[in-house]
């Protein structure tokens, strides 16, 4: 299946747009310089050896999805999109973990709220590729105004403005979606826009897995590190670590506790330790 004829004129615009400012973006020195520090970082074996791990452990998903039915060559574009977006999204949200006690709980609640039913929706019909193309830009450029203006509470009636033209924007296509589906219903009433819409959101399901397991092998490599630079003498260093492995395993929220009750782990004695998990359990 051609990918690229599976786009719609929306997607198209987009990807257009992107190239336009990406190619602008590299005639410019310090951006040029500043994407090739970026691309070196990014191409560090920490950072792309987990991404080749999760992206073979969304092939597996897949093909288990295809051997249930549920995926077919014509959902290569969604997956593809869902990768670069929603995958890649919580891959890098990992730090938040500990910082966040409803992690897992709102990465699920992102892919089934109200909101994501109405995207869905407004996205199955886009306008000609020409008006597409004027529409995105003035959209984006509205959208990056009103997220400025959050930030400068002088601009609160601009805010007020843009909000405003945001809502009768989506509004409106929300109107000429439903007119397209009232006039063509069986067009819009598919077991392909059934499997598409239900497609991300299992997905998503599907690699709380992977993102546990990340969020696990991270918090014991931060927590290992502290302690590490916290006690000089590896042979405790070692103790610690593997009485706090015992303890915690693979539950992650009691790692956080422990590791949060640990503060600065220096070690004196067995007791600290003993300490540190006695805090978690509270």
């Amino acid at each position: 299946m051609n990918i690229l004829s599976a786009l719609n004129n929306r997607e198209i615009a987009t990807a257009i747009w992107l190239t336009v400012i990406f190619l602008g973006a590299m005639f410019i020195s310090g951006v040029r310089h500043s994407f090739s520090d970026l691309l070196n970082a990014f191409f560090n074996k920490k950072i792309v050896g987990p991404i080749i791990v999760m992206l073979v452990y969304i092939f597996l998903v897949i093909m288990i999805f295809r051997k249930v039915g549920f995926w077919d060559m014509s959902a290569t574009k969604d997956t593809i999109l869902w990768t670069l977006g929603t995958a890649f999204v919580s891959y890098f949200s990992l730090n938040k973990v500990a910082q966040d006690d409803n992690f897992f709980k709102n990465l699920i609640l992102e892919n089934i709220k109200f909101i994501f039913i109405l995207e869905f929706v407004i996205n199955l019909y886009s306008f000609n590729l020409a008006v597409e193309l004027i529409v995105i830009p003035m959209v984006s450029f509205i959208v990056v105004l009103n997220a400025y203006a959050v930030s400068k509470p002088e601009c609160r009636q601009v805010k007020k403005i843009l909000n405003l033209l945001l809502g009768v924007f989506g509004l409106f296509l929300l109107v000429m979606t439903f007119r397209e589906i009232v006039l063509d219903f069986q067009k819009f009433a598919t077991l392909k826009n059934l499997r598409d819409f239900f497609l991300p959101p299992l997905l998503s399901i599907a690699l709380l897995p992977f993102v546990y397991i990340m969020a696990l092998v991270m918090q014991y490599e931060m927590f290992f590190v502290r302690i590490n630079i916290a006690n000089k003498n590896s042979v405790i260093a070692k103790k610690v670590k593997r009485k706090i492995f015992a303890a915690c395993n693979i539950n992650l929220s009691k790692l956080i506790k422990v590791s949060k009750s640990a503060g600065y782990p220096k070690v004196k004695g067995e007791a600290d330790v003993l300490e540190w998990l006695k805090i978690a359990r509270q």
